[in-house]
């Protein structure tokens, strides 16, 4: 478990406790650097080594930039990712199965505008590029970005996107392991707008999202489940939350393929506390 704590006089930090059953969790200890703000903890694990990652966003004036931090025997050791001096926001983390670490994240170009931008430590070394045909309009920074990888490490950034009025889902794929060349596909509910997606990508290649939007400001939200086999078209949307207004947060797909989603109750405008699952397990 990660975790965001209030800083004494203003800010927050961020802590990590892991607890292997049946015993307690473990002492929390300190993921970023004690003297800087820091905001927004993405967690992963490589399963075969047990190594333990997290990427946040830190304060570093007069900008907040990205810090991927390991795990290593309690010790967590911190890698500034960027050092451009501009705002860097709402970063995101995947571990292929080679065990190497892929990021993604909101950020500002010479002109700007709000852009993709992704880094991988692939090479050995960490790589960082933006993603030229990431399309943010002028609340970009508001983009929420959420990454997932195949095996290979072929990386898929799914963001919202587009102009304010006209959000949905946008789906950047690049065309090799750590390339940076990539291709871009809108993908649409019906929802008149999606702003955030959640997305698993499984052994044989096909990518599940989970995405949720309304139909403009104080309509009820709605998540949709589709899934894209690694040679073929999305699916056609299913409403995951029948029964309750809400936006979806989490996507898991277990060994049968089934989903199973966790969704926040939003009455209105605002989110009410209750948290709902659901699942396609039975067939609906």
């Amino acid at each position: 478990a990660v975790w965001q704590r209030a800083k004494t006089g203003g800010g927050w930090r961020l802590f990590y406790s892991r607890r292997i059953a049946p015993s307690l969790w473990t002492r929390p200890s300190e993921v970023g650097d004690s003297t800087r703000m820091a905001f927004t903890p993405a967690f992963a694990i490589d399963k075969p080594s047990n190594k333990r990652y997290v990427v946040y966003r830190a304060s570093y004036a007069p900008s907040d930039e990205i810090v991927v931090a390991q795990d290593s025997a309690g010790t967590w050791l911190r890698t500034r990712i960027t050092t451009n001096g501009t705002q860097d926001l709402s970063p995101t983390i995947a571990v292929d199965a080679n065990g190497k670490v892929h990021l993604a994240w909101i950020g500002q170009d010479t002109s700007n505008a709000w852009k993709i931008y992704y880094a991988t430590n692939l090479s050995g070394t960490w790589n960082a590029h933006l993603l030229m045909g990431s399309d943010l309009g002028p609340f970009g920074s508001g983009a929420s970005p959420f990454i997932a990888v195949t095996s290979s490490g072929v990386a898929h950034i799914f963001y919202r996107g587009g102009d304010y009025t006209l959000y949905h889902i946008h789906h950047a794929q690049n065309s090799s392991p750590g390339g940076a060349s990539w291709t871009y596909e809108i993908v649409t509910t019906p929802n008149a707008n999606d702003f955030t997606a959640q997305s698993v990508i499984t052994t044989d290649g096909t990518l599940h999202l989970l995405a949720s939007g309304n139909d403009g400001f104080g309509f009820p939200p709605h998540a949709y489940y589709l899934k894209k086999p690694l040679s073929g078209s999305w699916s056609a949307p299913e409403l995951t939350n029948t029964t309750v207004s809400g936006n979806g947060f989490s996507l898991y797909i277990d060994q049968y393929g089934k989903a199973h989603v966790a969704v926040n109750e939003v009455s209105g405008n605002i989110i009410t506390g209750n948290l709902y699952y659901a699942s396609n397990r039975t067939g609906n």
